[in-house]
Formats: C-alpha cells, sequence, structure tokens
C-alpha cells in the first residue's frame, strides 16, 4: 500500500487557489448586488458581459445584449459621444474615461447615465474594456432645479443680474464677430420703496409683478428682460434698425408708466428712468457697456420721473482718485505699500482653524487703505494683476514658513487666482518655482479661482490644475453659485474645494432660494467628496444653521475680520477662534 504525502508547497498552492475562488466570489456577489452597471466590452464595441442590474436599469435583459454592439442601442448625439468615450479609452489605456450619456429606456424613457470607461485589453483577467454606468437623474433634475434658482429671479421668473451678465457678454462677443450693433436699456423703477412702506411688503411684490406684465405684454419674446436687482431692470435689443426706432421704443415703455397701478384696491403711481447705450459705438465689452448705460440712467434720474437719455462721452464723470490710483498702482510694490492680511477658515464642529485666506490691502500715502474691490480691476485693465499675484504668493509663502519655523499649527494657506494670472505660459511651473525657493512643500497652498477660469480655456485649466494637484497644491472654485458651474464638471476638472458665495449665507434664514441652494451644495458637495467653506458668516444664527446641516467650514465676520500677518499669528498660536456675539436666540431653520 502506498502513502501520498501533501508537500507544504502544495498545500499553500490549493490555499491559495480557494482563497482566490473565494475573492471571485465575493467580486462576483457584489457586482451581481450593484445597482450599477458593469460591462465588458471588445475593442469594436461588442458587448462580451453585463451585470444583472442592467434589466433594472434600461429595461434590457442580458441576452439581449450580450453579443449585440453597444452602439446599436444609441443614437445621433449620444452615439457619438460614446463613441468619443471609447477611443479615448482605446487611445489612453492607462485612464479611466467618465461622461454623461442618455439613455433610451426599452419602454422609451429617457435616462441619464454617468459612464466610466477603462482600457483592460492587456490585462488578463478582464481582456476588454471595462464599463461601470449608474442612473444620475435625481442629480441632473438638482443641479436644473439649482441652475435656474441660481440665474432667475424668484419672484418674477425673469432672469437675474447673473444671466443678465452672461447674456450681455455673449452679445458683445457676437456684436464683434457678426459686426451686429444692438442697444442695452437700464431701468430704474420708482416708487416701489413708497409703495412697500405705505401698504406692505407683499403690495410691493405685487406691484413688481404688476410691472413685468406691462413690460412683457409691450416687448416681443425674443427681447431679453432681466431683472437685476430690487427696482432695476434691463432690457437688451438686437434688431432695430435705426436710432428713431430705439427712441420710439423707449417713448412707448414710459407711457407704460402714465397709468396708475391697481393694487389690492389702491392706486399705485409708478414711474420709470431709463439709460440707454449702444454696442459697439459706446463700448465693446460688457462691463464698459453696462457702466455707460448706467451713467446715462444717472443723467435720466436727476431730469426727473419718466425720464430718458442716451449715453454720450459729455456724460462721462472724471474721478480724480482713480486718475491717481492708475498712476501709483505700479509703483505700490517698489514702495512697499501692499499688505497681507488673513482671514480664518474655521471647522465648523470645533472652531478649529484649518486655514487661512489670503487678502491683499494697498496702504495709499494719499488715500489709506485701499480695498481690492477698487484696484484689483485696474491691475487686471492695465496687466499689473501679474505683478500683484506674484507678491501675494512669496508673501504668502514667506509667512508661512516664519510660522512654521516658530512651531505655530500646521495651516493651509488660500491665495485668489485672476483668470488673467492662471492663463499665463508656465503658469504652474512658476507657481512651483516660487514655492521651491522658500524650501516649502506645496501642499500648504490652496488655489482659489473663479468659474472664469474653467469657462475660458477648460484645456489648459484641466493640465495646469492636475499638475498643481498632482504635487499637494488643492483648487478651490471661489464665489461658487453666482455663476453656471454644475457639480459633476467640477468634479471632472478635479476641484477640491467649493466656496459657497456669501449672498446665500446671508439670506439663507429669510429668503427661500437662498436656503434651498444652500442646503443642495452642501448636500451635492457632500456625495461628491468636496470639501465646502461657506463664505461671509456673520452671526451665530447663520453658524448654527450650517452646522445643523453639517456644513465642513466657513469664514467671515464671526469669527474675525481679515488680518495683519502679525495679528493672524497670535491667534495661529492658541489654534482656534472664539465666536463673537453669541449671545442671540436659537435660529429658526427654514422647511
Amino acid at each position: 500500500m502506498s502513502n501520498k504525502f501533501v508537500s507544504i508547497d502544495d498545500n499553500e498552492q490549493l490555499w491559495e487557489e480557494a482563497e482566490c475562488a473565494n475573492i471571485r466570489g465575493v467580486c462576483k456577489t457584489i457586482i451581481e448586488k450593484s445597482s450599477d452597471v458593469f460591462s465588458i466590452l471588445k475593442s469594436n464595441g461588442e458587448i462580451k458581459y453585463i451585470s444583472t442590474a442592467v434589466e433594472k436599469l434600461i429595461g434590457y435583459d442580458i441576452r439581449e445584449l450580450v453579443g449585440k454592439n453597444v452602439f446599436d442601442f444609441y443614437l445621433n448625439g449620444n452615439r457619438n459621444r460614446l463613441e468619443k468615450i471609447l477611443d479615448l479609452a482605446l487611445k489612453y489605456p492607462k485612464r479611466e474615461i467618465m461622461g454623461d450619456i442618455v439613455f433610451k429606456h426599452k419602454n422609451g424613457q429617457e435616462i441619464n447615465l454617468e459612464v466610466h470607461m477603462q482600457n483592460l485589453l492587456n490585462d488578463n483577467s478582464i481582456n476588454g474594456i471595462l464599463v461601470n454606468f449608474r442612473d444620475i437623474n435625481r442629480r441632473k433634475r438638482i443641479e436644473k432645479r439649482m441652475a435656474y434658482l441660481t440665474t432667475h429671479d424668484e419672484l418674477t421668473g425673469l432672469p437675474n443680474d447673473i444671466f443678465f451678465r452672461r447674456k450681455l457678454g455673449n452679445c458683445c462677443k457676437n456684436a464683434e464677430r457678426e459686426k451686429k450693433d444692438f442697444a442695452l436699456m437700464m431701468l430704474n423703477i420708482e416708487g416701489l420703496e413708497y409703495a412697500k412702506y405705505s401698504l406692505g411688503y407683499e403690495a410691493g411684490n405685487k406691484v413688481i409683478i404688476e410691472v413685468v406684465k406691462r413690460l412683457k405684454g409691450f416687448i416681443r419674446e425674443e427681447i431679453f428682460l432681466s431683472r437685476i436687482s430690487d427696482n432695476h431692470f434691463a432690457i437688451i435689443i438686437e434688431d432695430l434698425k435705426s436710432f428713431g426706432d430705439y427712441e420710439e421704443g423707449i417713448k412707448k415703455i414710459i407711457k407704460l408708466f402714465e397709468k396708475s397701478f391697481i393694487i389690492d384696491r389702491y392706486e399705485v403711481d409708478i414711474s420709470v428712468n431709463i439709460g440707454i447705450c449702444f454696442c459697439p459705438k459706446d463700448g465693446e465689452n460688457a462691463e464698459d457697456i453696462k457702466n455707460k448705460a448706467n451713467i446715462a440712467l444717472i443723467r435720466a434720474r436727476k431730469e426727473g420721473k419718466n425720464s430718458y437719455r442716451f449715453y454720450s462721452s459729455k456724460l462721462d464723470i472724471k474721478n480724480n482718485r482713480e486718475l491717481h490710483l492708475r498712476n501709483d498702482l505700479h509703483k505700490s510694490i517698489e514702495n512697499n505699500q501692499l499688505q497681507a492680511y488673513y482671514q480664518p477658515i474655521i471647522k465648523l464642529a470645533n472652531d478649529e482653524i484649518i486655514a487661512a485666506e489670503s487678502l491683499i490691502r494697498w496702504q495709499h500715502p494719499e488715500f489709506g487703505i485701499i480695498s481690492p474691490n477698487e484696484f484689483l480691476p485696474i491691475a487686471e485693465e492695465n496687466g499689473f494683476i501679474n505683478n500683484i499675484g506674484n507678491w501675494i504668493l512669496r508673501e504668502a509663502c514667506k509667512n508661512y514658513k516664519d510660522w512654521a519655523v516658530k512651531g505655530h499649527k500646521n495651516i493651509k494657506i488660500s491665495i485668489n487666482v485672476s483668470p488673467i494670472e492662471f492663463f499665463q505660459r508656465n503658469y504652474a511651473e512658476k507657481i512651483i518655482d516660487t514655492i521651491n525657493e522658500f524650501e516649502l512643500s506645496p501642499s500648504f497652498l490652496i488655489l482659489e479661482i473663479t468659474e472664469g477660469v474653467l469657462m475660458e480655456n477648460t484645456d489648459k485649466a484641466i493640465d495646469d490644475i492636475n499638475k498643481l494637484r498632482s504635487l499637494g497644491i488643492k483648487v478651490a472654485l471661489d464665489d461658487f453659485g453666482t455663476g453656471f458651474s454644475s457639480l459633476a464638471y467640477l468634479k471632472a476638472l478635479n476641484v477640491d474645494i467649493i466656496k459657497l458665495d456669501r449672498s446665500f449665507i446671508q439670506n439663507a434664514l429669510s429668503d427661500r432660494t437662498s436656503n434651498i441652494i444652500t442646503k443642495t451644495v452642501i448636500e451635492l458637495a457632500r456625495d461628491l467628496k468636496l470639501k465646502l467653506v461657506a463664505e461671509g458668516i456673520e452671526n451665530y444664527q447663520q453658524f448654527l444653521y450650517l452646522r445643523e446641516l453639517k456644513c465642513y467650514s466657513g469664514q467671515g465676520y464671526l469669527y474675525g475680520r481679515p488680518l495683519p500677518a502679525s495679528e493672524f499669528e497670535k491667534a495661529l498660536r492658541i489654534g482656534n477662534m472664539e465666536l463673537i456675539n453669541k449671545k442671540v436666540e436659537s435660529p429658526i431653520f427654514l422647511k
């Protein structure tokens, strides 16, 4: 009788095979139980494998799909989009390619899908293109609703100031490209404040609604009408042929206000003043056109009720202060007149300082402290913004290194980046060179960019953002909510942080729209694993409201105003910030 022995090596091999089989079984269970759909394609798009979740998601049985070409289930633009994703996956084997596609369910209903695709043709265990897709209908609905709330006036449904600024910019570009004139009319409605004071807030809102009804009843649908603030409206007209046509239209608008408005059985007299500017005759860019229309409006208001005025160069007000600032700005760095201030960014759960935003002030020898809102637009206009941006970065590096040497708490420093700076050639390299000069790790730095950076030159923005992030630098999107950003788009661009604009925080407890936007942004940022900073926290009620929503961090006057570096260092020694003015009643959270 012969005995058979199992060697230790054989035993280990059997154990490893059993373990692998077990792992494969676990993976198969996870895939089959997941609500996401997993699929493997051949390089030509033929479906080799697809998980059982597909039937619940898109209505097709596995047997209807395996062996078929995936492109047969898509039409027109969505087929082209899927082909592009597959082409990119084949071209870049090591990269995960993602995109959103609309798929038609077997029952005819359209579904928004988020598709992830990776080339694993050289992986013996897969030998194909790995695809993962999921239903994002809910996210798309929220984004669409949020985009509408952000760009439209809640009371009237008209486009708001955000929408208006984008529309005006596009009109200026079209005027330049197509050599086609247009007019901007800025309207100021007089008498609304008196109506609110005399009849109450609700009555005032009814007056605004009636004003909009009269305006919409007069102007054609293709003419752009916007409510840009409480009693200010803007009209953009692109197709009138002569100056006389515009003047005739303006007189008819004024005539709309000659008849009283009947509100709750009361007669309310409302008047209007109008300032008009033409593009490109009076200006070629949106900001210039808007400013000149407002100059004409100011003149019209001085002339009395129901007056209008066309812009002319004679209306320009020469600002002696601005001339001085323009002349002196170039010498501000040389004369050591710029100062760095720091405002703490706080983790709301425990008041811990986790970062500081670097802010700039100009100590002018004649006018004193100059706000960045006043001199940075001048710097962007004349090109000095690159010099200022370099100064800010160097100052942040110098201060951070000084604090580190003294053993203070490690925090991150965020600096604001102008789109003009960001689109410099070799911008990312210049940032790294400066950090290396101070012998610092790049991970201390956060770069705050605006939506303009993302939308002007997306390819360069993606490349620079990825380059900076690969070195540990974080990227934050500033003033989020005041533009047209998609959260999914931001995720694809690898933005790390969203800074929710202060306007929503200031109004969140009293304004339904701001409350909805604030809650939605916090929820979606959490879902997408993006850090969120709430800007402009000024009172304890706002702080409690945000903490209740589990907002990660915030900054604002509740924790203190921006401080010079030496003063901020004192707070850094402690490591957290005391709340100012806690003695208030508990907030009422809006449902």
